[in-house]
């Protein structure tokens, strides 16, 4: 690492405006280690989790500013749109920078770090972005119901788009030995409707593993407007070229992210963690954590008593060591639970 620091595990510091590679939305950016006073010899053994996703963060961490490289005289740029942050990185990764050739592309970010995708409102410009977009790149699975309306809505007058989602990825890692073990108990009496909740957990640029799957879509979905685009053949396998190889430079670095993960995370199975909402899944299931309980079933819905119980109940059945919790709600009812 160069000797770059840590930042302190439990400061509840905003995210920075930066953006990390996808692992930076909800991780680095977004945890606080508290002390659950109850099991206090349970953080030594956690400690290593927080360590490990920061370390990553400061390896790699790029501006968040939309990428912008500069297009050649008459050659119209790839327009993509991205949902959120955590699907921007494999774009950037194989758009490039105008250091090494990039591909011509305008890359526009819809939601910006540290907001909630739950009742965002599109605003006409970036309404317009998205209709005349060759690329939209986005998580699905529900998460982003007003994008799909739209490009739903708009897709008999843009056969030249392409739209790239995680849908199908989970099946895909579904297969994965190391993807069986993940514990979290569902049978709880939440006193809230989950029909507000996707019908399939989107979280899945947290597993390393389906993120190596993701970039490759990405990848076709931009080679497919490069085809598509007013080139010569020989400058459209040139670029092609280029893609294929910022492809495997993606997909290593998807690998050792996850060599890395298992590494740390190796002596630390079956620990038990809670977390704000149900995001950590995937990244449980692939590293055979357990999450013992979520704070906030339905996220976009404030935490009842009963919530708060059944966390405070599982941090000392379980015998919880971590308490994840997020910038963009507070931290007030995460601290209760990990004091009590």
């Amino acid at each position: 690492m160069g000797g770059a620091s840590i930042p302190d595990p439990t400061c509840s510091r905003p995210p920075p405006r930066d953006a990390g590679p996808f692992l930076g939305y909800y991780l680095p950016h977004s945890c606080i280690l508290t002390r659950p006073r109850v099991i206090p010899t349970r953080m030594p053994t956690a400690l290593p989790l927080v360590r490990l996703v920061a370390a990553i963060w400061l390896a790699l961490v790029a501006p968040i500013a939309p990428a912008q490289s500069a297009p050649g005289p008459n050659v119209v740029p790839v327009r993509v749109v991205v949902t959120i942050p955590p699907l921007l990185w494999p774009v950037r990764a194989l758009i490039g920078s105008p250091a090494d050739d990039a591909i011509p592309a305008e890359v526009s970010l819809i939601l910006r770090p540290g907001l909630s995708e739950h009742g965002f409102e599109l605003t006409p410009s970036q309404m317009r972005d998205l209709q005349r977009a060759d690329i939209v790149v986005m998580a699905g699975h529900g998460l982003e119901p007003r994008v799909a309306a739209l490009v739903d809505r708009s897709a008999p007058q843009a056969s030249h788009r392409t739209v790239v989602t995680l849908e199908g990825l989970g099946e895909v890692i579904a297969s994965d030995h190391a993807h069986e073990h993940c514990e979290h108990d569902h049978d709880h009496d939440h006193e809230h409707d989950h029909a507000e909740q996707p019908a399939v957990d989107p979280h899945l640029w947290l597993d390393p593993i389906a993120m190596k799957h993701f970039v490759a879509r990405v990848a076709e979905a931009l080679r497919a407007a490069v085809d598509r685009s007013e080139r010569t053949e020989e400058q459209k396998a040139a670029l092609n070229r280029a893609v294929n190889l910022r492809l495997a430079e993606a997909q290593a670095e998807c690998d050792r992210i996850d060599a890395e993960y298992a590494r740390a995370l190796a002596p630390l199975k079956r620990r038990a963690i809670v977390t704000h909402h149900n995001a950590y899944a995937y990244l449980c299931k692939r590293y055979n954590l357990t999450v013992a309980a979520v704070i906030r079933p339905v996220e976009a819905v404030e935490p009842t008593p009963g919530d708060v119980m059944l966390a405070v109940k599982a941090v000392r059945a379980q015998k919880a060591g971590a308490v994840f919790v997020e910038p963009q709600f507070p931290a007030g009812v995460a601290k209760r639970i990990a004091e009590t």
